[in-house]
C-alpha cells in the first residue's frame, strides 16, 4: 500500500523506552498492512539495537527542527509520540501535511492539539474530557493500548500458590540505583528470588520481556508502558510513581484492582510500602489481579489504531440526506438486528417509510445525514431538534457492522450538528437497554450516561464552544 508514513518519538537510557516500544508497535502494525514507515528517534546509542533493520534516523529533532520538518513534508501520515515537543511544533507539522494526517499520541491531555488524530492509549483516557474540535478525532481508552505484536497471543498465566520470584522494572537508567536499594532492603525481609531489568545494558526485545514477565510472580514497576505489558501477561504489579505523567495511570490501575500503589520514588516510607504490598499479595489476590489485567488489555491496540487511522485518512463524509437515500435507509432500518434494537420491533413497510421520510425531509427541526466513504454509503444519523436540545438516532449499513464506524458516525455527526445549529447545547440519545453495541458507541463518542428506565438508557453530550 503506497501510504508515505513517518513516526517521530524520543527515548533512551535517561528517558526510558516506553515511547520507543509504542512506536515500534505501530511500525510493526503498518508493516502488516504492507505500509513501509520511517521512524525518527531523539535518543542515544541505547536505541540502536531496537531500531536494527528499521528505516530509522536517530537525531535530536527538537534542536534540528528544520531537518525534521523536511523529512515530514509530503507524508500521508505522521505520528508523533512525545512528552517534549512544544505545541508550536505540532502546529507546524499539522499545517505542513497537505492532505496528510497528523497523529498525536498523548497520555495526559498535555496540550491543546491541532487538527488530526489524538490517541490516548490509557485506561483512564475517556475521563479526561478532551475538547471537541472540528477536524480533530480521538481514539481513547483500553481498545487502543499499544503493545508490540509479540504480546498479542499470550496464553493465560499460571499463578503459583507461593510468591517466590519478584521482578524489578523501573525503566530508564536513572533508577538503577533505586532498583538495587529496593532489592537490598527486600532481601532482608523475604526469601525471594529478585530479578532486575537493566536498561543500561540494552532495551529488551519483546520476547525477552515476555519470558521475564511470565517467569515471575509479581513485578515492582514504574507507571509507564510496562504496566500495560504486565497487564497483558497477567503479572500482578506493585507500582512506583517515577514522574508526574505516571500518577493517573498508577491510580487508575490500583482502583481497577490490578496493581498495588506503593507511592512516589522519593517517599520516605517507599520501601516499607513495597514490603507491605508484597505481604498482601496472597494467592487469591494475585489470581484476581492477573484476571483484571488480562481482561483489560488484549494486545491488539496497535492494529486497531492503524486501522482507524487509515479509515480516517480515507475519510468519512457526512451530507444531508436526499430523495435517493430513502430506500437505503428503509433497508437499514428493517435489518433484523436494527429492529431488535428498536423500541418498536415491527418492520416498517415501504409506504409507511416513504411517508415518514418525506415528512422528515420537510421538517426544519430534523437533520438527517448520510455517511459515505468514497461511493459507499456507511449509514445514517438523524437528529430531532427541540429548542437548545436534540435527540440522536443512528442506523448503520449492515455491510459495515462490527467495524467501529458507529462511534465515528456519532462523533462526526454530533460535531456537524453543532456547527450548523449554533444555539444547540446538548444532544440526547435514548437507547434500548439490551442494545449494548449502541451504548458502547455513544460512550466512545463522548456521550455520558444521564439516567435510565426499565426499558432504556439515556446518554447526553453537552457540547461546548471550542
Amino acid at each position: 500500500m503506497d501510504v508515505k508514513t513517518l513516526i517521530i518519538t524520543e527515548g533512551g537510557n535517561k528517558l526510558g523506552f516506553g515511547h520507543v516500544t509504542r512506536c515500534l508497535s505501530l511500525y510493526q502494525a503498518f508493516e502488516e498492512k504492507g505500509i513501509s514507515a520511517g521512524i525518527i528517534v531523539g535518543g542515544d546509542r541505547s536505541v540502536k539495537k531496537a531500531l536494527k533493520r528499521k528505516k530509522a534516523n536517530i537525531f535530536n529533532w527538537l534542536k534540528e527542527e528544520k531537518k525534521l520538518l523536511s523529512l515530514a513534508k509530503d507524508k500521508d501520515i505522521v505520528i508523533i509520540d512525545s512528552y517534549l515537543a512544544p505545541k508550536a511544533l505540532y502546529e507546524k507539522l499539522s499545517s505542513l501535511l497537505n492532505g496528510g494526517i497528523l497523529v498525536m499520541i498523548d497520555d495526559n491531555k498535555r496540550i491543546n492539539y491541532p487538527q488530526g488524530v489524538v490517541i490516548n492509549p490509557s485506561i483512564y483516557a475517556e475521563r479526561l474530557n478532551y475538547p471537541q474540535k472540528e477536524g480533530l478525532h480521538y481514539l481513547l481508552g483500553k481498545d487502543y493500548i499499544i503493545l508490540r505484536r509479540e504480546f498479542r497471543n499470550i496464553h493465560k498465566k499460571k499463578i503459583n500458590k507461593q510468591l517466590k520470584n519478584v521482578l524489578i522494572a523501573l525503566g530508564g537508567s536513572n533508577y538503577s540505583e533505586l532498583s538495587r536499594r529496593i532489592i537490598g532492603y527486600l532481601k532482608d525481609k523475604f526469601d525471594f528470588n529478585f530479578y532486575a531489568v537493566e536498561p543500561k545494558k540494552n532495551m529488551l526485545s519483546a520476547r525477552a520481556m515476555i519470558k521475564l514477565m511470565r517467569g515471575t510472580d509479581t513485578c515492582i514497576s514504574g507507571g509507564g508502558q510496562t504496566t500495560y505489558e504486565l497487564a497483558r501477561c497477567g503479572v500482578p504489579a506493585i507500582g512506583i510513581c517515577l514522574a508526574d505523567n505516571q500518577l493517573s495511570n498508577l491510580k487508575s490501575w490500583a482502583a481497577l484492582g490490578f496493581l498495588e500503589f506503593a507511592g512516589w520514588f522519593n517517599e520516605k516510607k517507599l520501601f516499607e510500602n513495597i514490603e507491605k504490598a508484597l505481604r498482601a499479595l496472597d494467592y487469591k489476590k494475585r489470581l484476581k489481579m492477573s484476571e483484571v489485567g488480562r481482561d483489560l488489555v488484549d494486545g491488539r491496540g496497535a492494529q486497531r489504531s492503524i486501522e482507524e487511522i487509515l479509515r480516517i485518512k480515507q475519510g468519512i463524509t457526512l451530507n444531508a440526506a436526499c430523495k435517493s437515500d430513502c430506500e437505503d435507509i428503509r433497508i437499514w432500518r428493517n435489518h433484523p438486528l436494527a429492529r431488535r434494537n428498536s423500541f418498536n420491533e415491527r418492520p416498517v413497510s415501504k409506504q409507511e417509510h416513504i411517508r415518514w421520510f418525506n415528512s422528515k425531509m420537510k421538517d426544519r427541526n430534523t437533520k438527517i445525514y448520510i455517511a459515505r466513504r468514497g461511493k459507499e454509503k456507511l449509514g445514517v444519523i438523524r437528529f430531532a431538534l427541540a429548542g437548545d436540545s436534540a435527540t440522536a438516532s443512528v442506523n448503520l449499513n449492515p455491510d459495515f457492522f462490527g467495524r467501529g464506524l458507529g462511534t465515528r458516525l456519532i462523533r462526526q455527526g454530533t460535531e456537524k450538528l453543532f456547527q450548523e445549529a449554533k444555539t444547540l447545547k446538548r444532544v440526547i440519545a435514548e437507547i434500548k437497554r439490551g442494545n449494548i453495541a449502541s451504548q458502547k458507541a455513544f460512550l466512545k463518542a463522548g456521550y455520558e450516561p444521564r439516567g435510565e428506565t426499565e426499558e432504556k438508557l439515556i446518554y447526553k453530550k453537552e457540547i461546548s464552544h471550542v
